[in-house]
């Protein structure tokens, strides 16, 4: 059994006035996992050296590409957990929890998919973001030519961290950087809209 925490922080909203929104999150403290080890290799995720994101901008600029970023909100909950590849993990919810009277004492959780806190959780979400990008179609409408356009993604053979978007006709239209949850993607303004 993991014990779970209630994580909470002010986000500050950067409007000028100097307001902030509350953010509450339950974790996993995952230092308290059996048979696992802090900065274990076994559970790191993949991330973009410096000289990717470097190429992708000049890129860009030498493309006069438009540049867009997105964020996969609460992205390592939507990475599943497999019983029989990872084991189970029951967490005990935080204490908080049972004191403000919102759950009985004694329950258990058991994960179905990556909790933040997990040792495994980034390589879990990279493998699982990986999976969803190869299976992912990126599609708009070219309005010059009255049509839907379709392409797909494909990781870059020597930078696995970027991803070319490649149209019907085998070209390539964009591309994207993904750090853990934040996506950096450049190309022509409607392909990056589409992404």
């Amino acid at each position: 059994t993991i014990p779970g925490k209630l994580v909470t922080t002010k986000k500050p909203l950067f409007d000028e006035k100097g307001g902030w929104k509350a953010k509450a999150r339950i974790c996993s403290c995952g230092n308290c996992e059996q048979g696992s080890k802090g900065k274990d290799i076994a559970n790191r995720a993949e991330v973009p050296a410096t000289f990717e994101m470097r190429m992708l901008l000049a890129l860009s600029q030498l493309h006069g590409y438009d540049i867009g970023g997105l964020d996969i909100k609460t992205a390592f909950l939507h990475a599943p957990l497999d019983d029989s590849e990872d084991g189970i993990y029951l967490i005990r919810p935080p204490q908080i929890l049972v004191q403000m009277g919102l759950i009985p004492e004694g329950v258990l959780w058991k994960l179905n998919k990556v909790l933040y806190g997990l040792r495994s959780g980034p390589k879990k979400w990279g493998e699982h973001r990986d999976k969803k990008l190869r299976n992912m179609k990126v599609e708009w409408f070219d309005a010059e030519k009255g049509a839907k356009r379709t392409a797909r993604c494909e990781p870059c053979e020597n930078c696995a961290n970027i991803w070319k978007v490649i149209d019907e006709d085998e070209k390539v239209v964009a591309y994207f950087l993904v750090y853990v949850d934040d996506v950096l993607m450049v190309g022509p303004r409607e392909w990056v809209r589409a992404i």
